[in-house]
C-alpha cells in the first residue's frame, strides 16, 4: 500500500494496516511534520481506536482528558453549561474527550509507525504522478533531486483539502462553503491563576471561546468580524482584543494564529480503480 501524506489520516492508516500485517509506505513532500497545533480535540471514538492500537495510554499521558466539562461565562466566571460524558459509557470505553494538539498527536503516531516492521515513511518525497496498471499503481516520486518510482497494489491519497492525488484523478469537491471566517489563536496567558476554562463571551463581533489545552497554552476561537481583514484578526492587536474580552487584562504572548472557512464538500468518488481518497482529500 502506498500512502500519500503523513498527516493524522495517513499515519493512522499505516498503523491500522500494520496491525493487520499489511505493509505500507508513506511518502510526504514536507521535510518534517507540521509544527502547529491546529486541531486540539480528540473525540471518544478516536480514543477507542487508540486503545485498539495499544497507544491510548501514551496519548492520555500527553494530553488533558476531560470526562466532564463546565463552560464558564467570561464576565462572571460562573458556570453556564455542564456536561457529563459518563452517559456514553455504554457505547465507548473512554466516555469523554482529550485535549491534545495535532502536532503532538502526529509525533506520537509517527513513533508508532516507525516502531512497526510493516510501515515506513519517507519525508521530502513528493508524489508527482501515478499510473494505474493491471498489477496496481506505480507512483512517480521526486525525492531531494532524485526521481524514482514506487509500485504498490493500492494508492491512498491522504494529502489534504488541496489533494494532488484527487486533482490527478480529475475529481473536484462539490458542496457548500460557509461565509463565516473562523479565527483560531494559541497564546500563553500569564497570571491566569485559577481562571476557569473553557470561557465563553458573547460580543458584538460574535461569540468567543477561550480554553486551556496544554500546560500553558490556551486556544482562542472566534470569527473574523465583518469589517476586519484576516490579517488584522490574526495580528497581536486583533488577538489582544479578544483576550481582553475573555480574560481581562492578563498579559499574554501570541504563539500562533490562523483563519479558515468551514466547508461541507465531498468529491464525486472516493475510489477510482486502485486509487482511494481519505480524510480531507475526499
Amino acid at each position: 500500500m502506498i500512502i500519500v501524506g503523513a498527516g493524522p489520516v495517513g499515519l493512522s492508516l499505516a498503523i491500522g494496516l500494520s496491525r493487520r500485517g499489511v505493509p505500507s509506505t508513506i511518502i510526504e513532500k514536507n521535510e518534517d511534520l507540521e509544527p502547529y497545533s491546529r486541531a486540539i480535540l480528540v473525540p471518544a471514538r478516536t480514543l477507542d481506536i487508540f486503545q485498539e492500537w495499544d497507544i491510548l495510554s501514551t496519548m492520555l499521558d500527553a494530553g488533558i482528558y476531560v470526562p466532564q466539562l463546565r463552560v464558564y461565562d467570561a464576565r462572571s466566571s460562573r458556570p453556564i453549561i455542564a456536561l457529563d460524558f459518563s452517559d456514553l459509557k455504554d457505547v465507548t470505553e473512554t466516555p469523554g474527550f482529550l485535549f491534545l494538539p495535532q502536532d503532538r498527536i502526529e509525533r506520537l503516531l509517527l513513533a508508532a509507525v516507525r516502531s512497526s516492521r510493516f510501515a515506513s515513511v519517507q519525508f521530502g518525497a513528493a508524489a508527482t504522478g501515478f499510473e494505474q496498471t493491471s498489477e496496481g499503481v506505480t507512483v512517480s516520486v521526486q525525492d531531494h533531486g532524485q526521481s524514482y518510482e514506487i509500485a504498490g497494489r493500492f494508492l491512498v491519497g491522504c494529502d489534504g483539502a488541496h489533494s494532488v492525488t484527487r486533482q490527478r484523478l480529475g475529481l473536484s469537491l462539490h458542496g457548500k462553503t460557509f461565509k463565516a471566517r473562523v479565527l483560531i489563536a494559541d497564546i500563553e496567558l500569564d497570571a491566569a491563576g485559577e481562571l476557569p476554562t473553557p470561557r465563553l463571551a458573547v460580543t458584538a463581533g460574535g461569540p468567543l471561546v477561550l480554553l486551556k489545552f496544554d500546560e500553558n497554552r490556551w486556544r482562542i476561537v472566534g470569527t473574523v468580524q465583518h469589517r476586519e481583514t484576516e490579517e488584522e484578526a490574526r495580528s497581536e492587536a486583533g488577538v489582544g482584543r479578544r483576550v481582553r474580552a475573555l480574560a481581562g487584562d492578563a498579559p499574554f504572548r501570541l504563539l500562533w494564529s490562523s483563519t479558515f472557512q468551514i466547508h461541507n464538500r465531498l468529491a464525486q468518488k472516493m475510489r477510482v480503480t486502485n486509487v482511494f481518497l481519505a480524510g480531507d482529500a475526499v
